[in-house]
């Protein structure tokens, strides 16, 4: 029976599969939106206990020529073909102290020169790269993952000593993580465990899709940075930073760490993943059964009996998204 580790590295491949499933996305929001309206069920399918899930790369499954799915594939892997690395890598190199190539410039947007979230996007693209390596037999995604991620191992490399911890990597100083341990609101930071998710994510896409092994080096000194700060924080602390609201927001960190324990067997990934448990927010109503204040039906919330889930958003019922 494989293990977690077998299974994520086993099951890499097919996360490429969502960069080529968005159309389906718009089915499942519409029957999101048509079960918000009904009242809660619980639902039960009938599974034969032989049933094993094991998962299957990305080339065992194929798309018919001529069809929308094939036109958006097709379109992802143009837009992929003909991004700039530079562009990716631009940020981080300014905060590294390195130099840019000449005509380099951010990706804009929300990682603008001077955004608050810059870098998030860039490892949107590592993970676009990735997947792209993983459905294509065109070298030139795997070229680009791998100069973005030789790239980031050199920022990473020049930020040593200059940051609290040598796996610092981030698109801009460390002040937003000290920031929010006092308690910092946006717009002053703006989630920066949210944009260092998305670029660990990307690393270990990478890893896992491409067999880059640098990338999980990288990621591992990202996540021993990670378990640097937040280990010695009361978990009072961290609860009253994860309830910030956009400033706390984290996205997947405890599923990327828990995710990197999985693949090296290190046990301060998955304390520093259990770090981002919302207690306050989650576990309390999971555990007794009850409904929190920060997750009702109004809140992306689907209620199955005594149980209730919720988005992973702050507690403050107009943020939900």
């Amino acid at each position: 029976m494989p293990d977690r580790r077998d299974f994520l590295k086993a099951a890499g491949v097919t996360v490429a599969g969502s960069a080529l499933a968005q159309p389906a996305a718009a089915a499942v929001n519409a029957a999101v939106s048509t079960a918000a309206a009904e009242p809660p069920q619980t639902a039960f399918l009938d599974a034969n206990p032989r049933w094993v899930v094991r998962p299957f790369p990305l080339h065992r499954v194929s798309i018919a020529d001529g069809t929308v799915f094939a036109g958006k594939r097709d379109r992802v892997l143009r837009y992929a073909a003909a991004y700039p690395v530079d562009r990716v890598l631009h940020n981080f190199r300014v905060t590294a102290g390195l130099p840019t190539p000449s005509g380099s410039a951010p990706p804009g947007g929300w990682d603008d020169a001077t955004g608050n979230l810059r870098g998030h996007f860039s490892g949107h693209l590592l993970t676009m790269f990735a997947q792209c390596a993983a459905a294509s037999t065109n070298a030139v995604y795997k070229d680009k993952v791998d100069q973005i991620v030789a790239g980031l191992a050199q920022c990473q490399q020049a930020m040593a000593g200059r940051f609290s911890h040598p796996g610092f990597l981030a698109a801009y100083p460390e002040t937003q993580f000290v920031q929010l341990e006092s308690f910092a609101t946006y717009p002053t930071i703006w989630a920066p465990y949210y944009t260092c998710h998305k670029i660990m994510r990307g690393l270990l896409d990478a890893y896992l899709l491409t067999g880059n092994t640098q990338a999980l080096d990288v990621v591992t000194r990202m996540g021993d940075w990670v378990h640097s700060r937040l280990s010695v924080l009361p978990r009072a602390t961290l609860n009253r930073m994860w309830a910030i609201y956009i400033a706390g927001e984290f996205g997947a960190m405890n599923e990327v760490l828990a995710d990197l324990h999985a693949l090296t067997g290190q046990q301060k990934y998955l304390t520093a993943a259990m770090c981002f448990d919302n207690r306050q927010a989650l576990f309390g109503a999971w555990r007794t059964g009850t409904r929190s204040p920060a997750c009702t039906p109004t809140r992306t919330c689907r209620s199955s009996s005594a149980t209730c889930g919720c988005s992973t958003g702050p507690e403050r019922p107009s943020t939900a998204r």
